[in-house]
């Protein structure tokens, strides 16, 4: 489901078991960003995890990845990464860039099987606790369609 200004709040939630969480204004200033997008996926009658990404020429980024700890292990964030990936491709990108906390071995391991290949890193890029962030590429076209953009 499209994620708004009303799932704000919800999708803070969330992103408050993250190390690093999005204060709720930081979160609705990018959901009212017009090159930034996002999703969620709703389960039980509730939040699950949202994912919001932009796109900028030819460039897509994820921006923020998170589910509920009650949901991880399940296939929510796979599924929010593969249509998070699909739009930004449909929209006009042909690669899609994303930054992780080195010690998160989980979305590392989500990122590597999603076909994702390390570009670089960032020291001491993270705050609270301090950590650097691993840069991550993956070229995403592969339709025709865009080929001559």
């Amino acid at each position: 489901m499209p994620l708004d200004q009303g799932l704000a709040a919800a999708a803070r939630g969330i992103d408050r078991e993250n190390p690093s969480p999005w204060s709720l204004a930081a979160l609705a200033d990018e959901l009212r960003r017009p090159h930034v997008d996002a999703l969620g996926v709703v389960r039980g009658g509730g939040l699950a995890g949202f994912v919001l990404w932009s796109r900028v020429a030819d460039e897509g980024e994820l921006r923020r990845i998170a589910v509920a700890a009650a949901h991880r292990r399940r296939g929510v964030g796979q599924a929010l990464l593969t249509v998070a990936l699909e739009r930004m491709e449909l929209a006009g990108a042909r690669r899609c860039f994303l930054e992780v906390r080195a010690g998160n071995e989980a979305a590392i391991g989500l990122y590597r099987r999603a076909g994702f290949r390390r570009a670089g890193i960032r020291r001491a890029y993270y705050r609270r606790p301090v950590e650097d962030a691993l840069v991550f590429v993956k070229e995403i076209t592969g339709s025709e369609e865009h080929q001559g953009d």
